[in-house]
This record gives structure tokens, sequence and C-alpha cells, in this order.
């Protein structure tokens, strides 16, 4: 009798030891599940853009500037589309080198474009992005006569209508999840422009800084600041994961 009940502790004993073990691992699996950041939810309509572009160009032999303005929206976190406005900020002497001695010209280009942005790498602090757009604008050509001391005004020609076609890349830093400063490259090439002199010169490939404000991170940062750490820990944690496979290749 005493070895039968001996043995019924025992067996209740071990029974109630699986019951710990299999909780404590469940619990264990629960905790590492929860520590997981979870991937940020993605919807349709992303984000909305406003951007600052301040381009460096050449025209000939004299540097010159091109600042723009973009609206546009973006579309689950990798497409961008929307409307580009661009300027040059004063009118630059185009002087090539094969030019008249006796006349010289200044002009000023300003163009709209539509515009379509595929994000091929994001994360918390980077975007980098490949552009293409579309569009036209016009050239007001201003003739002058350099035989006097001082050169006299001869004529303005409008070149309307002149199609612009642009593709370029383009990467940010965000030094906030609502702001980005950044840096592109890329070659704008104009159609159905007959000037060859006005062509060549607008016809070129250029440098540029941005700045760009995510409207949407920045009702986010007001509204739902704890969705913009949520997005911040699922990155770190893909970083964080990613080094510890890097490391796993380079030292088996």
């Amino acid at each position: 009798m005493l070895y039968g009940e001996f043995y019924g502790v025992k067996m209740l004993f071990v029974f109630l030891l699986i019951m710990v073990s299999t909780r404590f691992v469940s619990a264990q699996d629960s905790i590492d599940t929860i520590s997981i950041p979870q991937k940020p939810k993605v919807s349709l309509l992303s984000n909305a853009v406003f951007q600052f572009d301040n381009r460096s160009e050449r025209y000939y032999n004299m540097r010159g500037r091109m600042n723009g303005l973009k609206l546009g929206v973006e579309f689950y976190k990798r497409f961008r589309v929307g409307l580009g406005i661009y300027a040059n900020n004063d009118f630059y002497r185009i002087e090539p080198a094969q030019g008249s001695d006796s006349l010289f010209r200044t002009a000023r280009f300003s163009y709209v474009t539509a515009f379509t942005e595929m994000v091929v790498f994001r994360n918390y602090y980077w975007d980098v992005s490949l552009i293409g757009s579309y569009g036209s604008g016009n050239i007001a050509a201003n003739t002058f006569d350099n035989l006097s001391a001082i050169p006299s005004f001869v004529r303005l020609d409008t070149f309307a209508d002149v199609h612009v076609f642009d593709l370029g890349f383009t990467a940010y830093f965000k030094m906030f999840p609502w702001l980005g400063i950044g840096a592109g490259a890329g070659s704008r090439s104009l159609r159905n422009l007959n000037d060859q002199n006005l062509f060549d010169a607008f016809n070129n490939p250029y440098f540029e800084f941005k700045l760009k404000v995510y409207l949407g991170y920045a009702y986010r940062s007001i509204f739902k600041p704890e969705s913009i750490l949520e997005e911040k820990m699922y990155y770190d944690y893909r970083k964080k994961k990613r080094i510890e496979y890097l490391k796993s290749k380079f030292n088996p």
C-alpha cells in the first residue's frame, strides 16, 4: 500500500513537472515572438511628398542653377507620382566656343513635368530611388549686340512647348522621420527644339541637392508617434538579423 502511494505521488510529480516545463517553453516562445517587431502595415496611399530641388548645371562654360519644386503621392512606400516645376533662377549667358564675336545671348528655361519614382532601397534612415519624368516648357532668349562698350538689347525670342525627358537617381538621408536631405544626378534631354545653340546648352547632365518633407510622417510624428517608434524597432531588428547572417557566413 505504501509502495502504491509512493508510486502515485511520484507519477503526480512527474506529471506536474512536464506541465510546468511545457508552460515554460510555451511562455518562452511567446516572449520570443513578442520580441520580434511586427512589420509595419503598408497602405495603398502611404505618403504625400513635398520636395525642393537645387540643380547645378553647366551651359557651355557657364555654371547655372535650376530650382525645382515637386508635389506628389506615394503608393505602398515604393512608387511615387506627381508634378515637378523647374526654372532657372536667372538668365544665363549662352556662348558656345564657335559663337559670334558681335552677338551673344542670355537664356532662361522653365518647364513642368509629370514624374514617376521607384524606390529601390529604403530603411528607417535611407531612401534610394530611380526617377523618370516627361513634360514641356519654354525657353526665353535675349540677344545682345556686343560691339559697343555697353551691350545693347536686340530682340527677345521665345521657344514654346519644348519637350523634356529626364532620367536620374537620388538618395536621401532622413534627419527626422519626416525630413530628408539628399543628392542625386541625372540627364535632361530635349525634343523639338530647332535652335542648336540652345539645344546643346540645355540638353545636359546635372547634379542636384534636395530637401524633402514627408507629409505623412509629419502627421504621424504629431498624432501617432508610436507608429514611428514601431517602424524604427522593425528596421533595427532587420539590421541586427542581417549583421548576424553576414557574421555567420564569414565566421563559421
